[in-house]
């Protein structure tokens, strides 16, 4: 049984467990649908279920999915996808941004449990360390550079870059900001993908337009 469950809209989480309890379902596995992790993301959706949860009086036993930005069906999937607009090995334009969804710098720092990895900065991405394993960003390279191995596309045949930002949520946010880049990049055939999002929203049809 497989039922769909809204943060902050219809239908929701708690709906969905009202379901499960209604046909005798006692084990819940929830998929966050979000690729990398972070707080204000998976986090989130994580304690709106829990807490959803904690008012049913027979509290059902929950099992979480973890990120799975690293995932080879999912790699798989979105190369598939990309390939069909770029070309095998990027042939058809002159580059591909992988504009990722962005968040506050501040949470980055946050997740470093250690004090001493994060530098703010792709630098500490480059590869997935204990220090960084739950950092939004070094999730969102390793993905990309997972992606770019699959699709068997140069380092410089591709750039990430980070959108959305929302100044209410924090002064900074995490670089380069998408906007910039293709600014940077308007000389050249490109074509964008959001490796961010597991469905299609209104902010990614807008950037792939």
């Amino acid at each position: 049984m497989v039922e769909l469950g809204m943060q902050y809209c219809e239908p929701n989480i708690a709906g969905a467990f009202e379901k499960f309890r209604s046909n005798g379902v006692d084990r819940i596995v929830i998929v966050p649908m979000y690729p990398q992790y972070a707080s204000s993301a998976t986090g989130a959706a994580v304690e709106i279920a829990y807490k959803a949860a904690a008012k049913i009086y027979n509290t059902p036993y929950l099992h979480v999915v973890p990120a799975f930005f690293d995932h080879p069906a999912y790699l798989r999937a979105y190369a598939e996808t990309i390939r069909e607009t770029i070309g095998q090995r990027g042939t058809k334009v002159d580059h591909l941004l992988m504009s990722f969804h962005g968040t506050p710098e501040q949470h980055c720092f946050n997740t470093d449990e250690t004090g001493l990895h994060c530098k703010g900065d792709s630098s500490c991405c480059k590869q997935i360390v204990q220090a960084n394993r739950n950092c939004y960003r070094a999730q969102c390279y390793e993905t990309a550079r997972k992606l770019a191995a699959t699709l068997e596309l140069a380092e410089d045949k591709y750039t990430v870059a980070f959108q959305s930002r929302l100044s209410a949520a924090g002064k900074e946010w995490i670089k380069p900001y998408t906007d910039a880049v293709i600014e940077e990049l308007a000389e050249y055939v490109v074509s964008a993908s959001c490796p961010a999002f597991d469905v299609t929203s209104p902010e990614r049809r807008e950037l792939t337009r």
